[in-house]
């Protein structure tokens, strides 16, 4: 007991740091020297940091925030698989170990510490978490935001949808009740932070993805 109590501490520990290194905020302020809260909407994400500065830098942000899911859900399991007392026991840990560690590391990405508890909304994490502890869960999610997206090009829908698409699939796939209420907790928490956006789209005052960054944080540049 007491070793699952610790190794449920070290997870938590692990997730939370590697959710609060927010890809958004690092590169707007290594590649750009501005913080990424400051422009657009506000908000710490991979959307708003497209808008403001379009493709540059873009390939880092997706590769910070999806590598610290992945590895985040993937350290989770395997710590966790280490308290099982039986060898048939195991998967359940590692179930519930991934799935405790999603929750950590969406935690860090939408409230992170060393950033003033001010972070973005826990999408690409939380994916790619889910890719984690259960693949066809990820690709289901995957293909409703892309078709979501295409279909209205409200990134804030698909994200959303997204992410209500995963418990379904958790709960077809046999996850443990431990493990569903930890999901349904993480999904919740980005739904959540997305209720702002939630609001506009019923008003229609929701902004629809373009393509096009906007550049007029470069209009009092020389260079422009």
């Amino acid at each position: 007991m007491i070793v699952t109590v610790l190794l449920l501490v070290l997870i938590a520990a692990l997730s939370y740091a590697l959710g609060c290194l927010n890809g958004s905020l690092i590169i707007s302020r290594r590649m750009f020297g501005v913080d990424i809260r400051s422009m657009g909407s506000g908000n710490a994400g991979a959307t708003n940091f497209f808008r403001s500065f379009g493709r540059s830098g873009l390939l880092e942000v997706l590769a910070v925030d999806i590598g610290k899911g992945l590895l985040a859900a993937f350290l989770g399991g395997i710590l966790l698989g280490l308290a099982a007392p039986e060898p048939e026991e195991l998967a359940y840990y590692r179930e519930v170990g991934r799935a405790f560690a999603t929750f950590c590391c969406v935690m860090g990405h939408v409230f992170p510490a060393p950033f003033g508890f001010r972070g973005g909304k826990g999408i690409l994490c939380g994916v790619a978490c889910v890719f984690v502890m259960e693949y066809h869960a990820g690709l289901i999610c995957l293909l409703i935001f892309a078709i979501a997206v295409a279909a209205t090009r409200y990134v804030s829908l698909g994200s959303v949808l997204a992410a209500l698409s995963v418990p379904v699939t958790a709960l077809a796939q046999g996850f443990s009740g431990l493990s569903m209420t930890l999901v349904c907790i993480s999904v919740a928490l980005v739904v959540l932070k997305h209720w702002q956006n939630i609001v506009r789209l019923i008003q229609h005052r929701e902004s629809k993805i373009d393509f096009r960054p906007d550049v007029s944080h470069k209009l009092d540049s020389e260079d422009f």
